[in-house]
């Protein structure tokens, strides 16, 4: 294509790239990292919780709903981790 071809390349690939990172799929070749385990189940925790609370629920109610969960879920990932203890190391009661 050319001259547009060429300007419209770069943007055009990082389209594609944001939406296989937003849609989680898998690219050839790219390996299954750690985080995106947690963060499938952690998504697949919140559509379970979701569905189970907004049951027969109208509308208004269930994205209600749909925003506190992920007030919740945003509040549990800004919390900091805390070390686990040891307890050979920890003082005697």
């Amino acid at each position: 294509m050319g001259i547009p071809g060429a300007l419209l390349a770069l943007p055009l690939a990082a389209t594609i790239m944001m939406l296989f990172d937003e849609l989680r799929v898998e690219m050839p070749g790219q390996q299954e990292q750690v985080e995106d385990t947690q963060q499938r189940a952690e998504d697949a925790r919140s559509e379970v919780e979701y569905e189970r609370r907004t049951a027969g629920v109208p509308a208004e109610q269930a994205a209600a709903i749909a925003v506190e969960i992920s007030d919740d879920r945003r509040k549990e990932e800004n919390r900091p981790v805390e070390p686990p203890v040891d307890e050979a190391e920890s003082p005697a009661k």
